[in-house]
């Protein structure tokens, strides 16, 4: 063992002597033992009784006990006492008295010794009082509760069974064949409502409408309720139609023939096809001769219909004749071409590549360092080949060279080969450290410590580590629980001054007392307040809100529009509810009747008595129009012949029979002759109508000579130009490059610096190419000189070629040892190594030797004694360096007597304090719980307002402190038969009534609903068919018909007015569908064109005219399409009246062929469309529709 642990083991041992010295029976307990001054007393850290007839103690934990005894009585001398043994530091005992006072000691045992007793503590044993309290009061659907509560906390509850509902009637609403009635209950309690339903009544119908039945539509029996009014129809099925033979058309071979049939009810007509004559009458009207490149045909055509078909004539074969020829060689194939007399079209005939001729030209022998060889090279081509490899000879290695291996590295063998010179090197592995012992570091309780050794050879250095010692803690002081912080034992090492904490005992409990109370109401909950009286934190318990007591104060009736309600308001706090009344059921009665007409539908009119509100009922579909024939139109090449008939009623018109367009009448108009590079045409036009057709002549073939040669070289190819002499067209055809010509120009011989060849050079081109290729020859080396090895560098021989003049170095020997002598000493200290210099006398350098450090001699050189208020210390010096530490020796206990009592007061607990003899420490102990105030003495009473609370006032019969308790303010007055404000409802924000306070200032609101029909509207756009609306407040929108009145000129400065709007949606789907239309025929489609040009305006103003004149004369005497030719370029004109969609009046123009040939006319280029929408009456509108035609390009 080193001077340095001896001292410190003497240091722990004589610091230990004085602990245990100071541990006897620090107590004013006259029981202790004699040998208590070797265990420490424990103390009691925690006693409490938190449940009935039970208590929990726990201490702390005393060093090397055995066990504890915990010693009660109810005599405060322990008389009659009772006593529990553990070796735990906590113990629960239970079956005690409740409500009686307990006095508590306790000692450590140690193999049948015993400490001194702690001090006495005295304990009140818990006992529940209960107190109850109606924390939910029932209702008629839920239980209510009442809570019992004792002042520990602990709480119960018992049930209040509800009270269940009692209604009484209160509404009767009869039921109708319509509705289901209903009667109306409400519970006197709590306002909640129940209905008990009626069942409705049958219906009484009775026949009050007939319409019978066509073979175009069905017919009907209307009965009417005589109750309510409600109508249901039976359907009479349609009639058969009766059709009769008017026209038939015979089949050609150019299309089916059909016969129609018409219905003599109706006028509807069927169509029934015939079959289609099958023989064609043809003639042969062209023929077209083969060649090799293309087929011919002859081509015949039917004198009745004019249909054509082909027959195909197969192409003839090519006539080929030879004209070319390539020979073949070794490297290529050859071939021979041939050429078409008739179409100059080629084929090629490959000859095959010739065999190679090869013959010996070279024989290399094999070495060590390459394979040997015989070369063999081709006479016609010069190709060259390997043949009869040899394999490489193996080396012949020589040791030359051996460095031996260290500690510190590797050594190695090197092998040289005689013949080639080529190296390779044999590893020779590292050899072991000579490692000797160093020095030795002891360990702590902080840092582990080790044992160093060193390589003699190289200084390469390890450590053997000693694991870290252990701490040495000894006991420095308790600290008591409280209910911020847990208590726990402080324990110090002896060695290193680091503290650790143990036997950690938990926080005790918060010592609540109630500090307020707010009683809850139907507003707001109520809560209770505790306070710690240790440290001031604070608890709330919730109170839940009473229940409202709510009274009727307002009913508003229901009505047709909207629904009632009845309001109820709280007496206590003004809070309100309502309870919604349904809407009532309109009462409709028979106001109107309208018969129907061929263009709009019957229908009558019922208004409700209640609110006026209007429906129309028992609609009557339109009557069918009466048709009579007006104009019959034949058909042309252009338009299909029609019979145009027209409505006796309303003049609506409408197309039937209609029959086909007969053929155009065509003659050859122009003639375009093909050529080489273009087709021809032949244009035959329509004498009747100006259409056209077309045939194609096919382009003819080209006609090419020779015009140009450009022969072949060995670099480029060449080529020959031919020209067509009928278009001057060029092409051209490749000659293929020529191969190289070589010959044998020059011979290089190989030298030890660079290889021999043979040059060849092309006869044809001068091209230039090395063959033959001779490998370079070896050095021819010589030593030249011989360098000795030093301690910092190898020896060596130096060789040089006699041909070129290269050196190299061989044949190495490894360097010589240093000579050491040593040159400088720097001796070692404490802390420190020192270090020997060895310098080599040869090249200088430098080696080092360390000298392990001595380390430090401690002796104990002052000694300061601990106390009860501070600790003392042990100081130990190093006699070779002066280096000092210190061993810190822990405080001694306080020895503690009793010097003043205080009792308990109403705010303020009692205590007994106790001083240290020694420093005049003091600490003190709780004896009594503060009194608490006891306010039983009534001294004042303010009254509560409705803006201000009242309170009782009492004063505590102990202290004369007083307390107010709040009164909750009363109710405020509300005058309800007076409003001091109103803000009505909107469609999107509630309006509301206010009332004043009759004692104050404060104001009662009530909500009104909602009123939805009050918006706010404002026009914010128009265009020819709607006025656009949206409300400023909540952005709802609706739209208008923008009906107008419109000027009509009736000529001779007099005019008209006409009510009414444009449908724009309508009129542009009249144009789409006459585009659809054109497109299926292949027409091109139609500018539809807005009305900001001349020929859309002038289709408004049509469009309005025809509802005061519908005809093609404008009401001012003028033919339409003549007056609107100069500004629009009018040329056809489509109008109808009485249509309710675009289809309909697209489909009536589609069935009519004239109306028809102008949507599908090519020569027109735009539409303009107009649909004016005629007001009649409120919602009843009469359609006007117009189209007008135009071929301009601008200025529409």
């Amino acid at each position: 063992m080193t001077k340095k642990k001896q001292m410190l083991v003497s240091a722990i041992l004589g610091l230990s002597m004085v602990v245990g010295g100071c541990s006897q029976g620090n107590t004013n307990d006259k029981s202790s033992p004699s040998t208590a001054n070797s265990i420490a007393i424990p103390e009691l850290t925690y006693f409490r009784s938190e449940e009935e007839g039970e208590m929990t103690v726990k201490w702390n934990a005393v060093k090397d006990a055995t066990g504890y005894e915990l010693v009660y009585s109810t005599d405060e001398h322990f008389k009659d006492k009772m006593s529990e043994k553990t070796k735990d530091t906590s113990i629960t005992i239970d079956d005690l008295k409740k409500g009686e006072t307990y006095y508590l000691k306790l000692r450590a045992d140690k193999n049948k010794k015993h400490s001194g007793y702690s001090h006495v503590k005295e304990l009140t044993i818990h006992e529940h009082k209960y107190t109850a309290n109606v924390s939910k009061k029932a209702t008629c659907t839920k239980d209510g509760e009442t809570t019992y509560k004792c002042s520990c906390g602990d709480t119960y509850t018992k049930g209040i069974p509800s009270i269940g509902h009692d209604y009484e009637l209160i509404k009767t609403v009869d039921a109708t064949c319509n509705k289901n009635g209903y009667k109306e209950y409400r519970c006197k309690n709590c306002g909640d409502t129940k209905r008990e339903d009626i069942e409705k009544t049958s219906h009484s119908f009775s026949l009050t409408k007939t319409v019978n039945a066509t073979c175009s539509k069905e017919g009907y029996k209307e009965y009417t309720c005589s109750n309510c009014g409600e109508t249901k129809r039976e359907t009479i099925a349609k009639l058969d139609h009766s059709y009769k033979l008017t026209k038939t058309v015979n089949s050609s071979c150019k299309g089916q023939g059909y016969q129609i049939y018409t219905c003599e009810n109706c006028g509807k007509t069927q169509k029934k096809s015939l079959g289609k004559m099958d023989k064609h009458s043809f003639e042969l009207v062209k023929t077209v001769k083969p060649t090799c490149e293309k087929e011919g045909y002859k081509e015949y055509k039917c004198t009745v219909c004019g249909y054509s078909y082909k027959d195909n004539i197969a192409k003839i074969d090519h006539e080929y004749k030879f004209y070319k020829e390539q020979k073949p060689t070794c490297k290529e194939e050859g071939y021979k071409l041939y050429k078409c007399a008739t179409c100059d079209k080629t084929k090629k005939e490959i000859l095959p590549k010739l065999d190679h001729e090869y013959e010996l030209t070279k024989t290399v022998e094999a070495t060590c360092e390459h394979e040997g060889y015989k070369e063999y090279t081709c006479k016609n081509c010069g190709d060259v080949i390997k043949k009869d490899i040899v394999d490489k000879t193996e080396h012949k290695y020589e040791l030359t060279k051996t460095v031996k291996p260290t500690c510190a590295e590797e050594g190695y063998e090197e092998y040289t080969c005689s013949v080639c010179g080529k190296t390779y090197r044999k590893t020779l592995k590292k050899v072991d450290h000579n490692y000797e012992y160093v020095r030795t570091v002891d360990p702590t309780c902080q840092e582990e410590g080790y044992n160093e050794y060193k390589c003699s050879v190289c200084g390469d250095t390890y450590k053997d580590t000693i694991a870290k010692v252990d701490h040495k803690y000894e006991f420095v002081r308790n600290v008591e629980p409280t209910c911020q912080e847990e208590g726990y034992s402080e324990y110090k090492c002896t060695m290193c001054g680091e503290t650790t904490k143990k036997d950690i005992t938990e926080k005790v409990d918060h010592d609540f007392e109630l500090t307020e109370t707010v009683d809850a109401t139907c507003a707001e909950e109520g809560h209770k307040t505790y306070t710690c009286k240790v440290c001031g934190e604070t608890k709330t318990e919730t109170i839940a809100k009473v229940d409202h007591k709510y009274e009727l104060t307002n009913t508003v009736e229901a009505t047709c529009d909207a629904e009632g309600y009845n309001e109820y308001t709280c007496s206590v706090c003004g809070d309100v509810k309502r309870e919604t009344i349904k809407k009532l059921d309109h009462e409709y009665e028979l106001t109107n009747t309208v018969e129907p007409t061929c263009q709009h539908e019957g229908y009558k009119e019922y208004t409700c008595k209640n609110c006026g509100d209007v429906v129309k009922r028992n609609v009557a579909n339109k009557v069918d129009h009466n048709y009579i024939l007006v104009k019959t139109v034949k058909p042309t090449c252009q338009a299909e012949g029609y019979s145009e008939y027209k409505c006796t009623m309303c003049g609506e018109t409408t197309r039937k029979n209609i029959t086909e367009k007969v053929d155009h009448d065509f003659e050859l108009t122009e003639t375009v002759n093909a050529t080489c590079t273009k087709d021809g045409h032949k244009t035959y036009t329509c004498k009747v109508c100006g259409e056209t057709k077309t045939e194609i002549l096919p382009k003819l073939t080209h006609n090419y000579v020779l015009t140009n040669t450009v022969k072949a070289t060995c670099d480029a190819d060449g080529y020959k130009e031919y020209k067509c002499v009928i278009c001057g067209d060029v092409k051209r055809e490749t000659l293929k490059k020529l191969d190289h010509e070589y010959e044998l120009t020059k011979t290089v011989e190989p030298t030890c610096q660079h290889e021999g060849y043979k040059e060849y050079k092309c006869k044809n081109c001068g091209d230039v190419v090395k063959r033959d290729v001779v490998d370079k020859v070896k050095h021819n080396y010589i030593l030249v000189n011989t360098v000795k090895p030093t301690c910092q560098a190898e020896g060596y021989s130096e060789y040089k070629c006699t041909m070129c003049g290269d050196v190299i170095q061989k044949d190495f020997t490894k360097k010589v040892d240093h000579d050491y002598k040593l040159t400088d000493t720097v001796k070692a200290t404490c802390e420190k190594d020192g270090m020997n210099t060895y310098t080599c006398t040869v090249c200088g350098h430098e080696k080092h030797e360390t000298l392990p450090k001595l380390g430090h001699s401690y002796k104990l050189t002052k000694t300061v004694k601990a106390t009860c208020t501070a600790a003392g210390y042990e100081e130990y010096t190093c006699a070779n360096c002066g280096d000092s530490y210190k061993v810190d020796l822990p405080k001694i206990a306080h020895e503690y007597v009793l010097t003043d009592t205080v009792k308990a007061t109403c705010e303020k607990d009692g205590y007994k304090t106790y001083t240290c003899k020694s420093c005049g420490d003091t600490y003190t102990e709780k004896t009594d719980k503060a009194l608490g105030h006891d306010f039983t003495k009534f001294v004042n009473h303010k009254d509560s307002t409705c803006t201000e609370k009242g309170y009782d006032e009492y004063q505590c019969s102990r202290c004369e402190k007083t307390n107010k308790v709040e009164l909750e303010l009363v109710a405020h007055d509300f005058d309800m038969n007076v409003e001091v404000n109103r803000v009505p409802s909107t469609c999107s924000t509630q309006g509301y009534v206010e009332y004043k306070c009759k004692n104050c200032d404060a104001r009662h609101r009530e909500d009104l609903p909602i009123d939805s029909n009050a918006h706010n509207y404002t026009l914010v756009n128009s265009d020819l068919t709607y006025n656009y609306y949206t409300c400023s407040e909540c952005g709802a929108s609706y739209q208008e018909y923008n009906d107008k009145e419109y000027v009509i000129d009736l000529g001779n400065g007099q005019t008209t007015t006409v009510v009414g709007h444009y449908d724009i949606a309508m009129a542009q789907r009249i144009g789409e569908l006459v585009n659809e239309r054109r497109a299926k025929w292949g027409r091109n489609a139609l500018n539809i064109v807005g009305y900001d040009t001349n020929l859309g305006n002038a289709a408004l103003t049509r469009g309005a005219e025809l509802a005061v004149k519908y005809d093609h004369t404008r009401p001012n005497g003028e033919r339409a399409i003549i007056s609107f030719q100069g500004s629009a370029g009018t040329l056809a004109e489509n109008i109808a009246q009485g249509q309710r969609s675009a289809e309909e009046v697209f489909n009536d123009w589609v069935n009519s062929p004239s109306h028809d040939s102008a949507q599908t006319n090519d020569k027109y280029l735009n539409i303009g469309i107009a649909a004016f929408a005629q007001k009649i009456d409120d919602g009843y509108y009469k359609y006007s529709f117009v189209q007008l035609y135009s071929s301009l390009q601008s200025n529409i």
